[in-house]
């Protein structure tokens, strides 16, 4: 898998989270869009775990 869309904290604000997305913070966090996480969860597949989110990285 690419991932080609990297961002930094103080870009957060300004992200567009519409579709099915895959971002990463840093080198270190990937994140998945809500629409990308709510197909992810309904596909149901077991070794896949959702935390809290950008919401623990947001000021």
């Amino acid at each position: 898998m690419i991932i080609g869309h990297y961002f930094s904290v103080d870009q957060i604000d300004d992200l567009d989270l519409d579709g099915n997305r895959l971002l990463i913070l840093g080198d270190e966090y990937l994140f998945a869009s809500p629409s990308l996480m709510h197909s992810f969860n309904q596909a149901e597949f077991s070794y896949l775990e959702f935390s809290e989110g950008l919401s623990s990285f947001a000021t």
